[in-house]
């Protein structure tokens, strides 16, 4: 099996900003991150709050690294991975759409850790995941919560992992 480079430099972006926005124009290239404040409204969808300015980096993994199933068909993918202290990782998915994006998003993510995992030891980084949508809503997402920490335990072992859902990730 071939090794996969989730972090590749020639892809890799990083702000050191107190707050700065992730971004997808969904026009099949990558996410990215948007330092401007003046578009914190119109093209931010998620929004990273790093009042500690730590080098905070966005390894994109949509439209960047193949991930091919056995059957060789091409796997579901989150937009990317955000890297800080070496080694704390969040895989980031990011949806602007108000009906039926939680499933696909956490089957997204629990994909790509799959590639991920196969390729990296997994007891190298303290692992989270993070969904936003820009039109998310104040509603209480427990259940999804909950339902992705016991999908990852079974499939990946552990205690599971911690998923959150919400406009803003605080990193810390």
């Amino acid at each position: 099996m071939r090794r996969i480079d989730f972090f590749e430099k020639k892809n890799r972006a990083y702000s050191n900003k107190k707050v700065f926005g992730l971004c997808d124009d969904d026009n099949q290239l990558p996410a990215y991150i948007d330092e401007d404040l003046a578009n914190k409204d119109s093209k931010w969808i998620g929004v990273v709050d790093n009042g500690l300015e730590k080098n905070v980096y966005f390894y994109p993994v949509d439209h960047c690294v193949e991930l091919e199933r056995p059957d060789k068909s091409d796997a579901q993918k989150c937009e990317g991975i955000l890297n800080y202290d070496d080694n704390n990782i969040i895989f980031t998915e990011l949806k602007n759409r108000d009906s039926s994006w939680i499933t696909k998003a956490t089957n997204q993510i629990i994909e790509t850790m799959s590639f991920f995992f196969d390729n990296y030891d997994s007891q190298s980084y303290k692992t989270k995941a993070w969904i936003c949508n820009k039109q998310l809503t104040n509603q209480n997402y427990y259940q999804q919560i909950n339902d992705f920490k016991e999908q990852t335990k079974r499939i990946f072992g552990g205690n599971g992992y911690i998923l959150y859902i919400s406009k803003v990730f605080s990193v810390k």
